[in-house]
């Protein structure tokens, strides 16, 4: 059933909100207007009966936000003898945008500063949802919201949610019924201005004629440290042979024809119809991220601008089968086009070169293939403070200066082999390897003293000394 103004909505144990106005479609529910005890909230309410699964799994995470960054269900409903029922979702602070605003570039960046901090939150948002036991089922312009001028966020979870591995359209509450299109799942809010605290409702993402016209965040990018190189990276790993992919070791298959929740913010083989997990959502803040460094989408290039209007059809391709990053090293077949992708044309080369080699690596067709071969959020966390934050040094003696990155290696004076190498360790950060016959001394930011024998390595955090042997010794800072 719809509900009226002023009609009222049981809550157990909790008490009664009213529905103050009109409701907006978004998926297969509206979403309400409502208060709750002086508080304005919003009711996503179903009105025909859906799966079990989803009504079990909203009280499953009813008022258990990972953090405060998330906008998460507070109450859930009964439901009533004609199968409807919905749950109650607070509402973001004033001026917050969606990220179709920010690919429309009618959200643009106070500043870089901002922009990393955006990016630093979300990886953070996107881990803290992990470790709780959950991924994304579905993505819309309305799941994650930004603060343009502080680079604060929201992300708003509840039916586009599944647990890990579970399948996509079951999580949708719907297994039963063909797939919502990219334009359906969770409502998407932003608020316009602090003065006016306008509230809007948008409940999908389906694309202007011919795609979404780029943003224009050039501005902030500009601010960027200058990066060598061509516009697109020298190399990536080697790109497959055409034609659909069958990956092999409990690794997801990106085929067309299947059905799923179609996103242009979900990896491939979900919109392929394979089940979200861990390695999906770290695809999913990849494109996320790329959209707020760059104000277009990575698979939005000369492809999705020859097509008149993107039709699902097109788009399972585009984002799935036959997905190609604009700046794939391998595949020059989907090029941002001049006078439509103009932002990524103008801020790609001007971002750091960590970054660019990042999005290369996820974009091409090893990442977009092989779900195991992706960033990790933890890896996506290091690098995003590494630009923020500058290169992590080691200073060796007070007057050697030796850059952390990726598979450098340190000797000293006198000594043929190296004695130490920067390696991926736990969780995909940097770590310092020990490759010599010593046995380090190594003190924390706090003065505890720990040891690191030949062939274990340490974290290579900001502040802590070693000490290699009786001639030297180091400390790690940021410092330039």
């Amino acid at each position: 059933m719809e509900l009226d103004a002023g009609q009222s909505v049981r809550i157990p144990n909790v008490g009664d909100a009213a529905v103050k106005g009109k409701p907006e479609r978004a998926g297969e529910g509206l979403v309400y207007p409502v208060s709750l005890n002086g508080r304005d909230m919003l009711l996503k309410w179903y009105q025909k009966p859906t799966g079990d699964d989803l009504y079990r799994k909203i009280e499953n995470i009813n008022g258990k936000a990972p953090s405060a960054s998330f906008i998460w269900p507070l109450y859930r409903t009964e439901k009533n003898d004609d199968g409807s029922w919905g749950y109650f979702i607070g509402l973001p602070p004033a001026g917050f945008s969606d990220l179709g605003s920010v690919l429309l570039g009618r959200a643009k960046f106070s500043s870089l500063s901002a922009m990393l901090s955006a990016a630093q939150r979300l990886c953070g948002s996107f881990r803290l949802l992990n470790e709780k036991g959950f991924c994304f089922s579905n993505l819309t312009d309305g799941s994650v919201l930004i603060n343009p001028e502080s680079g604060d966020v929201r992300i708003i979870g509840g039916d586009n949610l599944a647990e890990r591995n579970q399948p996509a359209a079951a999580a949708q509450g719907a297994p039963d019924q063909a797939p919502v299109s990219s334009g359906e799942g969770n409502p998407g809010i932003s608020v316009d201005t602090p003065e006016t605290g306008a509230v809007h409702i948008s409940g999908g993402e389906n694309p202007p004629q011919g795609g979404y016209p780029a943003g224009d965040i050039q501005e902030a990018a500009a601010a960027a440290p200058e990066a060598a190189g061509e516009s697109a990276p020298e190399s990536s790993p080697a790109a497959p042979e055409a034609g659909d992919a069958t990956v092999s070791g409990g690794e997801s298959q990106v085929q067309a024809g299947l059905t799923g929740p179609l996103s242009r913010y979900l990896a491939p083989e979900v919109n392929c119809g394979g089940a979200p997990d861990e390695y999906s959502d770290s695809f999913s803040l990849s494109v996320i991220l790329f959209i707020l460094f760059f104000g277009n989408h990575p698979f939005e290039g000369a492809a999705a601008a020859s097509h008149p209007y993107l039709t699902d059809e097109v788009r399972r391709k585009l984002y799935g089968s036959e997905a190609v990053f604009i700046f794939d090293p391998e595949n020059e077949n989907n090029r941002p086009v001049r006078g439509i992708h103009q932002s990524v044309l103008r801020s790609w080369p001007s971002f750091p070169k960590v970054l660019k080699d990042a999005f290369v690596q996820e974009f091409c067709q090893m990442g977009v293939r092989n779900p195991r071969s992706r960033l990790s959020v933890g890896q996506w966390e290091d690098k995003i403070k590494e630009v923020r934050d500058g290169p992590k040094f080691l200073v060796i003696n007070n007057d050697r200066k030796v850059s952390i990155v990726l598979g450098t290696k340190i000797s000293f004076e006198g000594i043929m082999m190296p004695a130490a190498e920067v390696v991926l360790g736990q969780e995909g950060k940097l770590w310092i390897k020990n490759l010599s016959s010593e046995t380090w001394s190594v003190y924390t930011p706090s003065g505890k003293k720990r040891e690191v024998l030949p062939d274990g390595s340490m974290p290579a955090k900001e502040g802590m000394k070693i000490n290699f042997n009786a001639n030297y010794a180091a400390v790690i800072t940021s410092n330039n």
